[in-house]
């Protein structure tokens, strides 16, 4: 039979109609499996939130947002889950280790592990491959040509070059370029601080943290001299944190759709890097067997890739060079970012409790001498005093601990179960993406005794003490294989920030003139009675960016 032109818009409906039909249906059927998966798991025993065959645990998911602020961070959902489990698994008698969450189709299936002891069995007995939540965080930024992101042998090399430079006698080595960075930043507070008591101009803090990391992971990656902590921001740093708040948007199809746009701000701001640090890589490669007093994190990359390969075909491979900068890319963001707003919850949690403020300065004088100025000339020349000061470390770990910035997700795996501890429930995996829940770890009051109150005391107990840490339970930088390479670097940080600040300034948070300032005379966002609390996606930050008043002390006041 003869096919006629005008049967063709007939043939195209048919074909989409049955199209649209077989769509609809796989999206149907993937979600009865899901829901399904989960009463599977409840028949087995194994506890499980209330859970609806149609909306799985999305009303759940709503009842979470409807408690807090619309911007606050999702990091948050697994400190919700620990301090709310007597509701949300009503008949149980403890916290559950292992939380499944059905949040299909807005994301795959997840678990969380709230205890230590769980958590190690994926991330150090054993080591799973990242899940492709956290692949897809990253991608913008690197396209997972990062060690972060990637896994296997890829993963191994690139860990192995970049070890050195991260190294804590390397990072002792950088510590004079830190003190020069640092002394800028106390000028750049006491350009915003008036002396004695006299109130000054309420500034976003995390603004000017942002700036001092920026510059310190510049200099010490690629002994960049951004210089951002003069006011002018570089073009690499802008186009760093344009991406860092495109990585943070909490729809992921946002992302998507920019990354398909070769013509978006996603693309340009990857250009920008390009453009900034391929000349930077290839000067390094270039200048290998020079001598310079302080190494690098790129020298020693280099230095490192020198013994393994031959570095004129290392020179001449752009997919080599490509793999190099997108894990300097990497550092940067990851080294600048979560210190930066590291540093403002540490004032904040200070402020609230002057009596560790007290004891701070009292440890740096008692080390340091007690003149601030004295610091400059004694670090520089012995910065192994620095090691010196368990009291200010245990107030960077308590920190960390109450504002974790951000944990590690991996793909779970057929075969491989997770057991709980105390019962020997075991957990199926597969399918699911296993969340390090560990800022709700660091709330369970079973692990850590009166979780919710900043303890610096908990790092100076003896073991025995009921404050004393479980083995593997402060997680900020995950434990194993896969923990952040960077944390060394960003502890020394916190500490001299702590040894450069503290004792010259006060720093407070000025929420009423903040108000003021931008006419805000309604009802203010909240999280638990508290005005500054964590928002965004991924690696949370701090709301509206931590304003504050910044006053000079007076020399030798406590």
């Amino acid at each position: 039979m003869a096919f006629r032109t005008e049967d063709i818009p007939t043939v195209l409906l048919r074909a989409t109609s049955l199209l649209v039909f077989f769509v609809v249906a796989n999206f149907l059927y993937n979600g009865y499996k899901v829901r399904m998966r989960f009463r599977a798991l409840k028949a087995q025993g194994i506890p499980i939130m209330p859970h609806s065959l149609l909306w799985g645990h999305l009303r759940l998911l709503g009842e979470y947002r409807n408690s807090y602020p619309l911007d606050n961070s999702s990091n948050h959902l697994s400190i919700w889950l620990v301090e709310k489990w007597e509701t949300l698994f009503p008949g149980e008698k403890n916290c559950p280790v292992v939380m499944y969450l059905d949040v299909w189709p807005a994301a795959e299936p997840v678990i969380f592990t709230t205890h230590p002891k769980v958590s190690a069995q994926f991330t150090q007995v054993k080591s799973l491959p990242k899940s492709q939540m956290e692949l897809d965080y990253l991608r913008p930024l690197t396209q997972n040509k990062d060690m972060v992101s990637s896994d296997g042998e890829y993963w191994k090399r690139w860990r192995s070059v970049f070890n050195p430079g991260f190294s804590s006698r390397n990072i002792t080595a950088l510590i004079p370029s830190m003190v020069d960075d640092m002394l800028t930043f106390v000028n750049v507070l006491e350009s915003y601080a008036e002396r004695g008591a006299k109130q000054g101009q309420v500034v976003q803090l995390e603004k000017l943290t942002t700036n001092l990391t920026f510059d310190i992971i510049g200099k010490a990656t690629l002994d960049l001299k951004l210089n951002e902590q003069s006011g002018k921001s570089s073009i690499l740093k802008t186009a760093m944190t344009t991406m860092t708040k495109r990585l943070g948007t909490r729809f992921s199809l946002t992302r998507t759709l920019a990354m398909l746009n070769p013509w978006s701000q996603l693309h340009q701001d990857n250009r920008v890097m390009r453009e900034v640090l391929i000349p930077q890589i290839e000067r390094y490669l270039h200048s290998l067997g020079s001598v310079r007093e302080t190494k690098t994190i790129m020298d020693l990359a280099a230095s490192s890739l020198e013994k393994e390969s031959n570095i004129n075909d290392i020179r001449e491979d752009p997919e080599f060079l490509t793999s190099l900068l997108e894990n300097l890319k990497a550092f940067l963001f990851a080294g600048h970012d979560t210190t930066a707003t590291t540093i403002c919850w540490l004032f904040k949690l200070l402020e609230e409790n002057p009596e560790c403020m007290d004891r701070v300065r009292q440890e740096h004088n008692e080390i340091l001498g007690p003149n601030p100025a004295d610091a400059t000339e004694l670090i520089t020349k012995s910065p192994h005093v620095l090691n010196s000061m368990p009291y200010t470390m245990g107030c960077i770990k308590e920190t960390l601990r109450l504002y974790t910035p951000a944990s590690t997700a991996r793909a779970g795996q057929a075969g491989f179960f997770l057991s709980d501890p105390m019962s020997n429930l075991q957990y199926p995996t597969e399918g699911f993406s296993i969340g390090d829940g560990s800022q709700g770890g660091h709330y369970r009051p079973d692990v850590w005794p009166r979780p919710r109150e900043f303890i610096p005391e908990r790092w100076l107990v003896k073991d025995g003490d009921p404050l004393f840490p479980m083995k593997d339970a402060w997680r900020p930088f995950q434990q194993g294989p896969r923990n952040c390479i960077g944390q060394e670097l960003a502890l020394m940080e916190l500490k001299l920030v702590l040894v450069f600040c503290a004792r010259t300034f006060d720093i407070e948070q000025a929420w009423d003139e903040w108000d003021r300032i931008r006419h805000n005379t309604g009802p203010k966002d909240m999280v638990n009675g508290e005005r500054l609390y964590m928002v965004g996606d991924g690696t949370g930050h701090t709301k509206d960016e931590t304003p504050v008043r910044i006053r000079k002390r007076i020399a030798g006041s406590m």
